[in-house]
C-alpha cells in the first residue's frame, strides 16, 4: 500500500521538526510504503533543513516541494498536481498540519476506520492539552471539531487530520478554492463536494493528532476573528454547493438560528461557556451580513 501525506509548512520549523520526529514513532505495518511531502511556503526556505534530517529514516521516505503564492490553499493545490503528475501507483493519500503530532496509532487507526466502515475519507480529532486556565478549553472546545460517538458518519473533514482513497480524486477536477485563502474553509468546502459525489466520511476518535496551541490562537481577539471567518465562509460555501438563490435562503436560515440560539444562551450568560457561545453566535452573524454586504476579508488573520 502506497501512501503519501501532506503537510503544508509556513515559517515555524521548530513545529514541522516535532511533528516529523512524531512520524518515526508510527506503528506502521511493514507492507505500507509511506511518503511524506512538505510543501514549503516561506521564501526564506527555512524549513528545508529540517525535512533534510529525516532523509534517512527508516518510517518514511520524504519530499520537498516549494509553492511561492502566499497561501494554504496554494500549498495543498501544489501538493494535488504533484502526486496527479506522479506515474505510480498510490492507494491513500492526507494532510496533516505542520504544528502537530501523530499519535502512534494515528496510520493504523485511519486504514482500520476506511476498511471496516466501506468510507473513502477517514478523519478524526486534533486536541491540544496545553491551556493555561478555563478560557482557553473553551475557545478550543468551540473553535474545533469533535463528535464524541466513534466510527460516526460526517460530511466534512479538514486538513488538520485526514486520510483518504486517492483514487475518487484522481480524476475529479476537484481542488481547494482559492478564493477562501484568506478567509479559511477551503478544507471544508473540497470535503463537502467530495461527500456529496457519494464518498462517504468517518470520524475516528481514535486517530489522534496533538496541536502545538500558540497563544495567539487562544486568545479573545483571535476567537472573535475566527468566528467572523466562519460565518463568512460559511455563506461562501453554502452558494457554492446549492448556488446563489437557494444558497441566500439557507444563509438567512442560518442567521436566524445564530440570533435565536444567542438569545437562548442569553439566559445563561453568566456561565464562562455561554458567554464565549454568546460571542461566537454574534461574529458568526456579523459574517454572514459582512457576505451579504460583499465585503471582501483581505487577509486571514
Amino acid at each position: 500500500m502506497n501512501i503519501f501525506i501532506c503537510i503544508c509548512a509556513s515559517n515555524r520549523p521548530f513545529f514541522l521538526d516535532e511533528t516529523l520526529y512524531s512520524l518515526t514513532k508510527l506503528n506502521k505495518p511493514k507492507q505500507i510504503k509511506l511518503n511524506i511531502i512538505v510543501v514549503e511556503n516561506n521564501i526564506t526556505k527555512r524549513n528545508k533543513l529540517i525535512v533534510n534530517k529525516y532523509k534517512n529514516n527508516s518510517k518514511f521516505k520524504i519530499f520537498y516541494e516549494i509553492e511561492l503564492k502566499k497561501g494554504i490553499v496554494y500549498s495543498r493545490n501544489k501538493f494535488l498536481k504533484y502526486i496527479n503528475f506522479k506515474n505510480i501507483k498510490i492507494d491513500l493519500i492526507g494532510f496533516i498540519d505542520d504544528d502537530c503530532t501523530v499519535d502512534k496509532n494515528w496510520l493504523k487507526n485511519h486504514i482500520f476506520s476506511l476498511k471496516t466502515s466501506h468510507s473513502s475519507i477517514s478523519t478524526g480529532p486534533q486536541l491540544s492539552n496545553f491551556f493555561n486556565n478555563d478560557n482557553e478549553k473553551i475557545i478550543y472546545q468551540l473553535t474545533n471539531k469533535f463528535i464524541k460517538k466513534n466510527l460516526s458518519f460526517t460530511n466534512w473533514a479538514a486538513t488538520n487530520n485526514v486520510i483518504l482513497k486517492y483514487k475518487i480524486i484522481k480524476n475529479s477536477k476537484i481542488y481547494f478554492d482559492k478564493y477562501l485563502n484568506n478567509i479559511g474553509g477551503s478544507d471544508q468546502l473540497f470535503f463537502l463536494k467530495l461527500s456529496r459525489m457519494g464518498n462517504k466520511i468517518i470520524w475516528n476518535k481514535n486517530a489522534i493528532v496533538f496541536e502545538n496551541t500558540s497563544k495567539k490562537k487562544l486568545d479573545n481577539k483571535w476567537f472573535c476573528r475566527r468566528n467572523l471567518r466562519y460565518g463568512y465562509s460559511g455563506c461562501y460555501i453554502l452558494k457554492t454547493i446549492y448556488g446563489k438563490y437557494l444558497g441566500t435562503i439557507l444563509t438567512i436560515g442560518k442567521m436566524l438560528y445564530y440570533i435565536t440560539m444567542m438569545a437562548f444562551e442569553l439566559l445563561f450568560f453568566y456561565k464562562k461557556k455561554s458567554f464565549f457561545k454568546i460571542k461566537m453566535y454574534l461574529f458568526r452573524s456579523i459574517g454572514i451580513i459582512k457576505f451579504l454586504l460583499g465585503k471582501k476579508i483581505l487577509h486571514y488573520y
